[in-house]
């Protein structure tokens, strides 16, 4: 299947790690996340390859550099053949 994992969640701040469970090539990803009113907060072209093992770290701040607050996000992975999404929740 094609799965994302996006852990620790709940986070309580620094870092979230974004573990993809298929494969894809590098500079064909994009990590994009929405608030619940569907607001894109944080987007990413990740320029890495992806294997099934592999992790993508992404700090909680949002694209204008402001700390995120706390609340339920979705996170949206997009390659070029699939879309797959996940929830976060922030508990500072």
């Amino acid at each position: 299947g094609h799965s994302i994992v996006v852990y620790p969640n709940p986070v309580k701040g620094g870092l979230v790690r974004i573990h993809l469970g298929f494969e894809v090539s590098a500079g064909r990803i994009e990590i994009t996340m929405f608030t619940t009113a569907f607001r894109i907060v944080k987007h990413v072209k990740v320029l890495q390859v992806f294997t099934s093992s592999s992790d993508y770290p992404m700090d909680l701040t949002d694209d204008w550099g402001s700390e995120l607050s706390n609340g339920v996000y979705y996170i949206v992975v997009t390659t070029p053949t699939l879309k797959v999404t996940t929830k976060l929740l922030i508990l500072r």
